[in-house]
């Protein structure tokens, strides 16, 4: 048994497992699954502190981007598409976290309607305590949520000029860095002409 875990790009699914009255967690990784020594909201919690933030902040970023109040998913990394959507199992007493870009299809349970048999791309099967409908529309405000996100996370190159007058130099910090270039206030200038030339073109 594992004592610590961090889910990551192979990972599909947090599952609750109990032993001896405690909390531990069935994981699903790739093709195969193992017992972690922590309950699933823990894991959560340690992965999203990891990538520099914390579940509550997710969870309220979620809520405000999809005006949802209660049982939203939450992204934990936009670069690599984890999203996490929150379901219960079918012992009722646990909780199931997956991986929304590991799904491959959801049904509904033949003998419950009240349950969800999810099917991941590496080809694990598990069934939660939710209708399909409402797991379907989980999937689809990930994907939602999933897209603001991503579309917040670019950053519009911008470049920060300080010059002096009759010095002849230009102090020029770019985008994303930290110190600033001293470049020739002349040849920053027909840069620039160039630039408004070409614009004055395009519209044209």
């Amino acid at each position: 048994m594992i004592d610590n875990y961090l889910i990551n790009l192979f990972t599909s699914a947090l599952i609750s497992h109990f032993d001896n009255g405690y909390e531990y967690t069935q994981i699903i990784e790739g093709k195969q699954t193992f017992i972690v020594r922590q309950s699933p909201d823990d894991i959560v919690k340690a992965s999203v502190l990891h990538l520099g933030s914390n579940l509550d902040g997710a969870i309220e970023s979620a809520r405000l981007i999809l005006k949802k109040k209660y049982k939203v998913p939450i992204g934990l990394s936009i670069q690599h598409n984890i999203f996490l959507i929150r379901c219960h199992s079918i012992h009722h007493t646990g909780i199931v976290w997956v991986v929304n870009s590991h799904i491959h299809d959801i049904e509904p349970d033949p003998n419950d309607r009240k349950k969800t048999i999810i099917h991941f791309i590496d080809n694990h099967s598990l069934t939660v305590h939710m209708k399909v409908d409402l797991l379907q529309t989980k999937r689809n405000q990930a994907l939602y949520l999933h897209s603001v996100l991503l579309e917040r996370s670019k950053m519009t190159k911008t470049m920060t000029l300080l010059y002096e007058e009759d010095k002849g130099i230009i102090f020029v910090k770019e985008a994303g860095q930290l110190n600033y270039t001293v470049k020739s206030k002349e040849k920053e200038k027909e840069k620039e002409v160039v630039k408004n030339q070409s614009a004055q073109f395009n519209k044209e």
